[in-house]
């Protein structure tokens, strides 16, 4: 039983990393919202000193990944723009090009729950019972 609830939690809790943090991946907008946020919620679990070192690289992979994210975007929307300017469009190719593209992204969306585990990993007991109440909290607001 302890071990389906803690599969639950980790599963509940990625998700919601996923929501909170990495889902914009970097819209340039949203991309100093997102960090803050993230900063938020470590602020909120109160890191030692180890604990902060530890979350800063987390953070910085974070915000690469934003970046490139960011980036990938970019080309995507210069190459739509690029066809969508033509007389005649080849629709076909268009898809089958997108479709290519759009396979970089379900990594993107494993690398948020490496990062969720990463991230829960370095914090202790009181911190994680902490990070799993706001995390049901957030959950409950999509309900």
């Amino acid at each position: 039983m302890k071990t389906t609830f803690t599969k639950y939690i980790v599963a509940a809790g990625a998700a919601s990393f996923l929501l909170f943090f990495a889902g914009c991946h970097g819209h340039h907008k949203r991309e100093g919202y997102m960090l803050k946020r993230l900063d938020h919620v470590a602020k909120k679990l109160d890191l030692n000193e180890s604990q902060q070192k530890q979350y800063e690289a987390i953070r910085e992979n974070v915000k690469k990944k934003m970046d490139t994210g960011r980036e990938e975007r970019k080309k995507d929307m210069a190459y739509l723009k690029a066809e969508f300017s033509k007389q005649e469009v080849d629709i076909d190719a268009l898809a089958t090009e997108m479709k290519g593209r759009m396979k970089k992204r379900p990594d993107m969306m494993s690398d948020g729950i490496d990062t969720f585990s990463q991230f829960y990993k370095i914090l202790n007991n009181e911190q994680k019972t902490k990070l799993r109440k706001m995390i049901v909290d957030k959950i409950s607001d999509f309900e």
